[in-house]
């Protein structure tokens, strides 16, 4: 199963519900974002995680330092 280790920043305190897992940072609604899906602290490759884990947000920013490969575009 291929997974990369999330490494979040759990300190800043997102303001709305629409946020970056990763950073916390909120997630403005005209920008885009992608959905990983997350098992403790492993971001799961989505041909791979099945039922495994939950769907979370994730910015373009950090979308990219784990790997577009690991999400996949928001519906």
């Amino acid at each position: 199963m291929r997974q990369v280790f999330l490494d979040y920043d759990a300190r800043p305190v997102p303001k709305t519900k629409r946020f970056c897992i990763k950073c916390q940072k909120d997630i403005k609604s005209d920008r885009p974002a992608r959905i990983v899906r997350v098992l403790d602290e492993m971001v799961l490759h989505p041909d791979d995680a099945g039922d495994l884990g939950e769907d979370y947000l994730v910015g373009m920013d950090c979308a990219k330092l784990l790997g577009l490969e690991f999400s996949r575009p928001e519906q």
